[in-house]
């Protein structure tokens, strides 16, 4: 039994030195082969708020014509691309309303300031829509967001100025809603 017993013990000890332990300096302290990576977190799209508007943007289609027509007072046709991501409806009555849309490869840091020195004159500061917003001395409303810059134009003649200040920030909203 003690021939067992010794060889048992041996095996122990035999075992116990390949295990390594962090002693000695042979092969059995290599370094154990690195872990695998963890697997990277599932790609999730960025929040709407941080999108940017696609560059195939269709500004007629922003706002519809009945938005345009509770905000003109008056039905209107369809819009018309106006060219450079404009459109303008147009009322039986004479009124109009146009919308320029500036976004994606349009949109620079200084795309708003440009706007807003083109309307220079007596600007007077809008708040409650946008990062910032003023109305240009003509009556264009510009709004700015970090995303676009709107532009709105309403030209409704038997209008108070004020009517037409309410109906470009109905249609600035609405075009902002479906950015």
């Amino acid at each position: 039994m003690t021939r067992i017993t010794a060889l048992l013990v041996a095996t122990v000890f035999a075992l116990a030195g390949c295990a390594g332990g962090g002693q000695g300096g042979g092969e059995e302290d290599r370094a154990a082969p690195p872990a695998p990576p963890a697997p990277a977190p599932p790609a999730t799209a960025p929040p709407a708020t941080q999108q940017r508007p696609p560059d195939d943007l269709e500004t007629c289609e922003l706002v519809t014509t009945a938005e345009i027509g509770t905000a003109l007072g008056s039905a209107v046709g369809d819009g018309e691309d106006s060219g450079l991501r404009g459109c303008t409806w147009k009322a039986a009555s004479g009124a109009t309303a146009g919308i320029q849309v500036f976004a994606g490869p349009m949109l620079t840091p200084k795309t708003c300031e440009a706007q807003k020195a083109l309307v220079s004159g007596r600007e007077e500061p809008v708040t409650g829509i946008g990062d910032s917003a003023l109305w240009g001395s003509s009556g264009d409303l510009i709004v700015c967001t970090t995303q676009v810059v709107i532009k709105v134009d309403i030209d409704n003649t038997p209008n108070s100025p004020d009517k037409d200040r309410e109906a470009a920030l109905a249609v600035a909203r609405a075009a902002l809603g479906r950015l």
